[in-house]
């Protein structure tokens, strides 16, 4: 195999194996609310139903910005989008660390998830432009990611199949 048959390669590759990461974490971080319900209750003393409307926001947030997110990237770079959504859900996340009120907490857990809708919006519209690479190789990564549950050795497995490709 020449050298540039190689490079386009390697760098589908890398990007799947970033895509895949990102995936990843945005599995966890969906859900990482709901694994430290109890704290979370216990040190802003909520009720259930107060706690439960964090996760609606979240929710409703990531649904409804994932769609203008989606047409700007039908329209602009979708790897400075991906980027800059990547760069405002670590902010955030960060931030939810940070907070000492539930108001704070709530505005965090917004910002994650319009973080995490740009970032995974148009990662799909961005796997499109692998023309003749294996398209159920950028299918499966989606798959591995969302149901390894952050375990180690579905995506490693993964990993070794997009060097394979």
């Amino acid at each position: 195999m020449k050298q540039t048959e190689r490079e386009p390669r390697n760098l589908r590759s890398r990007v799947l194996a970033l895509l895949l990461l990102a995936y990843i974490f945005n599995f966890l971080d969906r859900n990482v609310a709901g694994i430290l319900a109890v704290p979370i209750r216990t040190e802003f003393r909520l009720s259930d139903t107060v706690l439960s409307e964090l996760g609606v926001a979240f929710g409703l947030f990531y649904a409804v910005i994932a769609i203008p997110v989606a047409w700007l990237a039908d329209r602009r770079s979708r790897a400075n989008i991906i980027a800059i959504s990547v760069a405002v859900w670590s902010l955030f996340s960060a931030g939810c660390g940070l907070v000492s009120s539930f108001t704070q907490l709530v505005i965090a857990r917004t910002g994650v998830a319009i973080g995490e809708a740009g970032a995974i919006a148009p990662s799909r519209a961005f796997l499109k432009a692998f023309g003749d690479f294996n398209r159920a190789v950028p299918a499966r990564v989606q798959l591995t990611a969302k149901a390894s549950d952050g375990k180690r050795k579905a995506p490693v497995d993964l990993l070794a199949q997009i060097a394979r490709n």
